[in-house]
């Protein structure tokens, strides 16, 4: 299909792309997973600074009143992201025995997707939830809020095994001090559950 570009004025440039879909035969499927999907829509990067946004997700007691069962996830894989003025990406469990585990932490912006797998699954029986976040390098000298292209990200995709998929966001962040020269920043979490209609 055609499209005009702005770099290239009146010039027509034409693409093309594929998509393949592979499906598995149901009877080799051992174990359903669920997505869930966590992004920080409240940044406001300060400028000339280097900050760290932190949001915590209690989801337990909301996942438990949305599907009737008790919060027991088990985690399989975890995607972070950020656009490149990202530095570090964190996830961690909250409560229970597993408090404070670290499930993933990328450090620097390449370009590729770094996700990882777990083998065996980590089970979060016990815990109450999830905090995630990320830093920032702003070397502008204007605020970066959430956003495409030129703006920010700090967002991860997951899968787990779950009765209820979730989208969680923390929409607004205030500045709560400094650890050395690193602006920390962190504000409320909002969580919506989508139970699954069938559990096989």
């Amino acid at each position: 299909m055609p499209i005009k570009s702005s770099r290239l004025r009146n010039t027509s440039v034409t693409g093309h792309a594929s998509l393949t879909i592979y499906s598995l035969d149901p009877s080799a499927v051992t174990h359903k997973l669920t997505p869930f999907h966590m992004t920080y829509t409240g940044l406001e990067i300060p400028p000339l600074a280097t900050s760290r946004f932190t949001g915590s997700c209690d989801l337990a007691a909301d996942y438990t009143k949305s599907t009737g069962t008790p919060y027991a996830l088990k985690l399989y894989y975890a995607l972070p992201h950020t656009h490149k003025l990202g530095t570090r990406f964190f996830l961690s469990a909250i409560g229970g025995p597993v408090d404070g585990m670290s499930l993933i932490d990328v450090s620097g912006f390449n370009g590729e997707a770094r996700g990882r797998a777990y083998d065996p699954p980590i089970d979060m029986t016990g815990s109450t939830g999830l905090s995630f976040g990320c830093e920032f390098e702003n070397p502008n000298d204007t605020t970066v809020t959430w956003g495409f292209g030129p703006l920010e990200m700090c967002e991860m995709l997951g899968f787990i095994e779950a009765d209820a998929a979730f989208e969680s966001s923390v929409p607004s962040a205030m500045n709560v001090g400094a650890d050395g020269q690193t602006q920390l920043f962190t504000g409320p979490c909002s969580t919506l559950f989508v139970p699954w209609a069938q559990k096989q």
